[in-house]
């Protein structure tokens, strides 16, 4: 509509409204279009009763995030520190003996290093799981390869989770089964120590280990509590509820145990809290579509660090397809470059798109086995990884532990019993994180119609 208004007529200066004035506005425009959204509301003012929330999650998570580091820090018991000792101590007085009666001059740093790693009893590194993830880090920065043959073969980096394979010039080299993405990733802090201080996980285990642990699993489990505490304060319904989801998260699961080794369960819960977080944002409005292509990416990071979040994954895009096609593009292209990335350092590590976890192929009873004799060189299974036989640096003779597993790793015949262990037995996910018993009652009250109120009442 046009109307006629009434203008006085300008006796001074110059109009501010020219030409250029256009361009002015019309980049104001585009600044406020950025920040609105549709359907996004303003965001409330904090009420008192929010700020005391807050303050609560800061007293969890700083309670949470010290006991954690705590746990990172711990060593174990005096008695075996005691035993280690002694036995380095025998160690250098039967060297100091053989040295006094003619033998070879060995200089006291070297000799005192030698002795220490070879009698090591404690180490940072807690499992077999642990050090072939370890052993790739040093591999990797040490020796600018994936293969681990070199590192194991030092006293106390032995490991059971290994499989070995043709490296492409002919050669059978020992690898970690686990998926290189992790390794590639913890690498880049352990160059910048290992360059800055000249130390290494072989000669500083405590501090250098330790050291890492709080960057690979002190850091990702502080972005999974801020992630998990936003999604508590935008879901929960009442006070009571958003504390007690806050304490669960903090305290309830068994996150906090594999603060103490290389695991990739603490970054890929990280990253599946944080890919929630945008996707609670996309659904409800209040974010752009860069957002998404952020959504995809973390949801499929954590399906590449941890495999059984990628029907999670699945989830996260399927939602955006059917409530945000625009972000579901964009979540879609974010995580095939993840997925770019996770099949890509398979194939630079073993030369396949695939993790050695697939290259598990059962051998029919008659097929031979490559020989376990010396004479026969470095042999392995092209079909099956994890069906070998190798000599390593040093001269000791390595055959595959899994030709003949012992205890639970033979695995369960029964179905049946293997669901019981699984779910309520000892070790079972109902056993070790109660909480999981009320998620039927939850989701069952989400999907419930929700109560009405009195007829005639909208």
């Amino acid at each position: 509509v046009e109307k006629a208004v009434r203008h006085r007529p300008r006796r001074h200066g110059r109009s501010k409204y020219g030409f250029t004035r256009f361009f002015t506005g019309l980049l104001d425009l585009a600044r406020i279009s950025g920040r609105i959204r549709p359907g996004a509301a303003a965001p409330p003012a904090p009420s008192p009763r929010s700020r005391a929330r807050r303050q609560v999650y800061r007293i969890l998570g700083a309670v949470a995030l010290g006991a954690l580091l705590g746990r990172i820090g711990a060593v174990s018991s005096g008695d075996r520190i005691a035993l280690e000792r002694r036995r380095v101590a025998e160690a250098e007085t039967k060297a100091r003996a053989a040295e006094a009666a003619g033998g070879p001059t060995v200089a006291p740093v070297a000799l005192a290093r030698s002795v220490e790693r070879g009698k090591r009893l404690l180490r940072p590194f807690l499992s077999a799981n642990d050090r072939s993830r370890w052993a790739t880090v040093r591999a990797l920065v040490e020796q600018g390869t994936f293969a681990i043959d070199g590192i194991v073969a030092e006293p106390g980096w032995d490991t059971i989770d290994a499989v070995a394979h043709d490296d492409g010039t002919g050669r059978v080299r020992l690898y970690s089964s686990k998926p290189p993405l992790l390794a590639i990733l913890c690498a880049v802090p352990y160059w910048i120590v290992q360059r800055s201080t000249g130390w290494t996980l072989g000669d500083h285990p405590f501090e250098v280990g330790r050291g890492l642990l709080v960057v690979v699993s002190l850091v990702p489990f502080a972005l999974l509590l801020a992630a998990a505490f936003r999604l508590v304060e935008a879901c929960g319904e009442t006070d009571w509820g958003r504390m007690w989801g806050a304490a669960l998260v903090a305290f309830g699961t068994l996150l906090s145990t594999f603060a103490g080794s290389l695991s990739n369960h603490l970054p890929a819960a990280a990253c599946a809290a944080w890919s929630a977080w945008l996707l609670l944002r996309i659904l409800r409005g209040a974010a752009g579509p860069g957002i998404g292509a952020a959504a995809g990416a973390l949801a499929a990071l954590a399906a590449a660090l941890a495999l059984p979040a990628l029907a999670r994954t699945a989830c996260v895009l399927g939602l955006l397809a059917l409530h945000r096609p625009r972000h579901a593009a964009l979540a879609a292209a974010g995580a095939a470059a993840v997925a770019a990335l996770a099949l890509g350092t398979n194939l630079a590590a073993h030369g396949s798109l695939f993790p050695p976890y697939a290259h598990r192929a059962a051998a029919p009873d008659h097929a031979p086995r490559p020989p376990d004799d010396p004479a026969a060189g470095d042999v392995a299974d092209p079909d099956n990884w994890y069906d070998y036989a190798l000599t390593l640096p040093g001269g000791k003779r390595l055959v595959s532990y899994w030709r003949d597993p012992k205890g639970v790793d033979r695995g369960e015949p029964s179905a049946l019993v293997y669901a019981f262990h699984a779910t309520v037995g000892h070790h079972g996910i109902l056993s070790l994180t109660p909480a999981w018993l009320l998620l039927p009652w939850g989701l069952a009250r989400q999907v419930a119609p929700r109560r009405r109120g009195p007829p005639g009442q909208a």
